[in-house]
């Protein structure tokens, strides 16, 4: 994934077809938000996956930013840093979107 934030464009690369490449104006995205994955509670609480989601044309997207095999501590600092380049993301996605 590619933000221009100046253009107000999204450039999207797709596993399942990486040879199609899908530039769309930001103003096609909707709700761009953190999913931090946590689940369990007390000391089983934690994540597996943190990742950032955004709706195109009514598709939901999702891109990971740590994905594990196993369930890490929420105050792990390979989530934390997950949760701030979701986080960083969707700030930019939505100055993708203010722009124009």
């Amino acid at each position: 994934m590619v933000v221009d934030t100046v253009h107000g464009k999204l450039g999207l690369v797709y596993a399942a077809n990486p040879r199609k490449q899908y530039i769309i104006p930001a103003s096609r995205v909707e709700n761009p938000r953190v999913d931090d994955g946590k689940t369990g509670r007390g000391a089983l609480e934690g994540s597996m996956r943190v990742s950032f989601l955004f709706t195109v044309d009514g598709i939901q997207n999702r891109v990971d930013t740590f994905v594990s095999n196993s369930r890490w501590k929420m105050t792990d600092p390979k989530i934390l840093e997950g949760i701030s380049k979701a986080d960083s993301m969707v700030e930019i996605i939505n100055a993708a979107k203010a722009a124009r």
